[in-house]
């Protein structure tokens, strides 16, 4: 709903600085502003149409690995992030880089911790973010993990500057996810190689 909301504002204001463009004496500024606007301002509905927020971007991938391993390697990497040892229920904070690249204080929920399940909630002042993991076994030594993440933020001006800065910045939430499932299968493969 917001990003309909504002993008018929930038189609409003594109429309009226073409407008103002035909009052003016060099009106090339104005014209290209408000097609730029009005283009933006299409593209936040049609894109708004058909991705609605906080719709989880979920992908799955299959490892060489016993059930019991990645229970372990899964606790063992809740442990390090929390500093403590962790279970469902524990909240800690901790700061991270967001997406302007300036620290956040960030609350750290883990929703869930047991065999074949890891679910954590990221609380900053701007956005949520959570993460699930779920993992079983196919055959003996083989898994399948299937990683969900959704993420919500804030409305108005903060959710289009991230939108934009994401845009023009960022890689898809696809290749993102992609991203973080490779760099958790070189630490799944490390960890394996440890005993």
């Amino acid at each position: 709903m917001t990003n309909n909301r504002n993008g018929l504002f930038l189609i409003s204001a594109g429309c009226l600085f073409i407008l103002l463009s035909c009052m003016m004496p060099q009106p090339i500024y104005l014209i290209f502003s408000g097609l730029a606007l009005t283009g933006i301002g299409l593209w936040m509905i049609c894109r708004s149409r058909r991705q609605p927020e906080g719709v989880p971007v979920k992908a799955a991938r299959h490892f060489r690995c016993s059930l019991g391993k990645m229970d372990a390697f899964i606790r063992t990497l809740a442990d390090q992030d929390a500093g403590q040892p962790a279970c469902a229920g524990l909240c800690y904070e901790k700061q991270l880089t967001g997406m302007n690249g300036r620290p956040q204080k960030t609350t750290v929920s883990i929703e869930a911790l047991e065999s074949g399940h890891y679910r954590v909630r990221f609380d900053s002042s701007r956005e949520i973010l959570t993460m699930d993991w779920r993992w079983k076994e196919t055959a003996p030594g083989q898994l399948e993990l299937t990683y969900e993440e959704t993420g919500g933020n804030e409305q108005g001006l903060s959710k289009w500057n991230q939108k934009l800065a994401g845009l023009l910045f960022g890689l898809s939430a696809k290749k993102q996810l992609n991203m973080r499932l490779d760099l958790f299968e070189k630490q799944l493969e490390e960890y394996q190689w440890q005993d």
